[in-house]
């Protein structure tokens, strides 16, 4: 999550380098005392450029927080599943019909690490993690 954080707030520093609103070192511009028509004054210019920054910034890090808070509810409902034991059923079955497409043998191992064995029993009550 911090990586997607980092990454929001490189391409907001990008995106404000590109359209010319972060201060440009040794960028060649009107003599002292001349000032091209239609221009800003700079500090005009640098308030606007940190409010544009600002806004982007507080947008990314909302982005950011909403993604973590769907991604935690999302594992908080995934964890909360509990299947009952049939009669002929292993680890190795459970996990292959809670795994979807994904690893099924990590799923195995996982449910192996919270029983601490193999060995289930018909009725018994299987936490999905």
């Amino acid at each position: 999550m911090y990586d997607e954080i980092v990454y929001v707030f490189e391409q907001v520093l990008e995106v404000a380098a590109m359209i010319g609103l972060q201060e440009r070192g040794g960028a060649v511009g009107p003599r002292d005392g001349e000032r091209p028509v239609g221009a800003e004054s700079r500090p005009r210019r640098a308030r606007r450029s940190r409010a544009v920054l600002f806004a982007a910034l507080v947008l990314g890090a909302g982005l950011a927080f909403t993604e973590m808070r769907d991604a935690g509810a999302n594992s908080g409902l995934a964890s909360q599943q509990v299947y009952v034991v049939k009669p002929g059923d292993t680890l190795w079955s459970i996990a292959s019909r809670f795994a979807g497409n994904g690893d099924v043998s990590a799923l195995e191992y996982r449910l192996y690490t919270e029983l601490g064995t193999t060995q289930i029993q018909p009725g018994q009550q299987v936490r999905i993690p």
